[in-house]
Order: C-alpha cells, then sequence, then structure tokens
C-alpha cells in the first residue's frame, strides 16, 4: 500500500470514529434528556388533599376547593427493593369497600390538580383511595432520577397494594387509576399482578416506541438515534425502555373491568393509542371507555367535571 493510501485510510477511519463517537454522545444525551424526572412537588407544593389552593392556569375559574378532602393522612411505606420509600396521601371511607391507588403522570406527584380533583370524585363514590408518589417523584425516594416509562415504576403500585392489604383494606377490592405517564404504569402493575381488581386509565400510552418516537418528532431530533438512546439506556444506565409493551399482554387484560379515558384530540398522546387498547379489548365484558373531545391531555376532570364524575360513578357501581 502506498504512502497516500496509508494516509487516506488514516483520516477516513479517524473520520468515521469520529462519526461514532457523536453518534453515542448524542444518543446518549437522547436518553438521558428524554428519561429526566423533576422531583418534588413543585409549583403545587402548597397544595394538599385538606387545602387544595393551586390548579393549572388554564383553568381560572374553576372552583377547587370543592374536590379538597379534609380527613385524609400522609402515610409512606417501602417499594420493591425495600430501600426505595414511597409517599402517599390515603382518604379512607370504609376498609370493606373498593380502594383505588391513584398514580400521576411524568414530572408530577400527588399534589397535582388532576389527582387531586380525582381522589375527591372517587370517594363521594364511597372509595378509599391513595394518592401515590412514584420513585424519583413527589416526596418518594430519589434511586435514578430518570423514569423508566412504567418499568419499573410498576412495581411502586404493586407495594401500595400490598401495603393496603396490610392495613385491613379489602384485598378482593384494591384498583389502580393512573394519568398519562400514570395510566401506563397503572395497565402494566396491572396485567402484571392479577391481584388488582379494576383499573382506570386516563390518557395511556400503550406502544412505548410509538410515544417515544412522537416525542422525538416533536423536539426535532431526528429517529436515527433512537436505537442508540435504546442501547445507551439499557447498556450503561440498566434502564430498558421498551422492557413492557401493554400490547404485548392483551389476554391478562380481558378478566377483569377495565375504564379507558381519553381525548380524541389529545395533543401529547395521540387517540390511536386509546383505540389499539379498545379494538384488542372486544371481548372483555367489563370494558368501558368515556371519550371526550377536548383538545386537553388528561384534564377532562375539568373540562368537564360532571361528566367526568358520572362516568367514574357509573363504572364504580359495577364492581
Amino acid at each position: 500500500m502506498s504512502q497516500s493510501s496509508k494516509h487516506f485510510l488514516k483520516r477516513w477511519t479517524l473520520f468515521i470514529g469520529c462519526i461514532g463517537i457523536l453518534y453515542c454522545v448524542i444518543s446518549a444525551l437522547l436518553f438521558l434528556k428524554m428519561t429526566e424526572v423533576k422531583h418534588g412537588l413543585r409549583e403545587f407544593s402548597l397544595n394538599t388533599p385538606k387545602y387544595f389552593l393551586k390548579g393549572p392556569h388554564n383553568y381560572p375559574t374553576f372552583n377547587y376547593s370543592a374536590f379538597a378532602s379534609p380527613d385524609y393522612t400522609s402515610v409512606s411505606f417501602p417499594s420493591n427493593p425495600q430501600s426505595i420509600h414511597l409517599s402517599g396521601w390515603l382518604v379512607e371511607y370504609n376498609k370493606n369497600n373498593p380502594t383505588v391507588i391513584l398514580i400521576h403522570g411524568k414530572d408530577e406527584s400527588k399534589a397535582n390538580p388532576n389527582v387531586l380533583t380525582s381522589m375527591k370524585m372517587l370517594n363521594q363514590s364511597h372509595m378509599n383511595v391513595l394518592a401515590l408518589d412514584l420513585r424519583n417523584h413527589g416526596e418518594s425516594s430519589i434511586t435514578t432520577g430518570r423514569t423508566g416509562l412504567g418499568s419499573p415504576e410498576y412495581k411502586d403500585a404493586i407495594a401500595a397494594k400490598s401495603w393496603l392489604k396490610s392495613q385491613g383494606f379489602n384485598a378482593n377490592k384494591i384498583g389502580v387509576m393512573g394519568f398519562s405517564l400514570g395510566a401506563t404504569t397503572a395497565l402494566i402493575s396491572f396485567y402484571k399482578d392479577p391481584e388488582f381488581s379494576f383499573l382506570i386509565a386516563d390518557s395511556p400510552f400503550t406502544n412505548i416506541r410509538s410515544i417515544i418516537e412522537k416525542e422525538m418528532i416533536d423536539k426535532k431530533v431526528p429517529k436515527l438515534f433512537l436505537e442508540g438512546g435504546l442501547f445507551i439506556g439499557k447498556t450503561f444506565f440498566n434502564t430498558d425502555l421498551l422492557a413492557e409493551n401493554p400490547m404485548d399482554h392483551i389476554p391478562n387484560l380481558l378478566d377483569r373491568p377495565i375504564l379507558l379515558i381519553h381525548s380524541k384530540k389529545d395533543p401529547l398522546v395521540p387517540f390511536t393509542h386509546a383505540l389499539n387498547l379498545e379494538n384488542a379489548l372486544t371481548f372483555n365484558p367489563s370494558f368501558k371507555t368515556y371519550f371526550h373531545n377536548q383538545p386537553t391531555h388528561c384534564k377532562g376532570m375539568f373540562d368537564n367535571a360532571t361528566e367526568y364524575q358520572d362516568n367514574l360513578a357509573s363504572f364504580i357501581k359495577t364492581l
């Protein structure tokens, strides 16, 4: 090989190496940004079930005080592993009645307005309600500071169920409800654990890969970095974002009551996620839906509180 050919090969190898390093760096940054979680109660730090003081900025006339729950208890308990401590607010009605575990969305907490509003609505239907902070969120333990998009967060919902059983709540009447990421987490925990007796999912994403792809498109990040980001997350951060895919577990969703809530004009989680789940659950006789037309994400309880609560109450009566 001539000297010029060697120089060309060396430069070409260096160029390819630089491109590879750049790809890995961008992929790593993509993974870190995509999974980063904002801990704490944040702008809703003054909210409690008793003192419901602040709601979303775009609903200034909504009467939040009407959805306060004065009689509540702050609770904490371990998750899996037990080094993770979870924080929650419990509103009790009657331990023999149905109990629901409420799970917030990404970067949110038990103090978020949609959680507190739903807590009151559910309690008015004679339910016990436990509003839970997932790991890395709210006042629960910080483990990695990142989300696994439902896995391993589903372990927190299962831990909450175990704690409720240990406190004497009816083990045959414990269900789970969530919003957005919380809804997906609830969905995963529901098919993982057959002891959950019912599920209420408000705006879940049912295909993890497609919701990641949409996020990348919205942020104008080329999709060619997706596989790199997934690989780096799984290899170097022990986080497999595709470990759970709800649509792969439909047989485990056909035997118990499910209420699916979604906006047909949802700007964050496309309505197709709800339609795919609806089509898959055709053979579940206890499957119900509440679809509305407001162009919002997990805000149905503010867009039309009466309609939202009526749909919850109607579903609860079937339990």
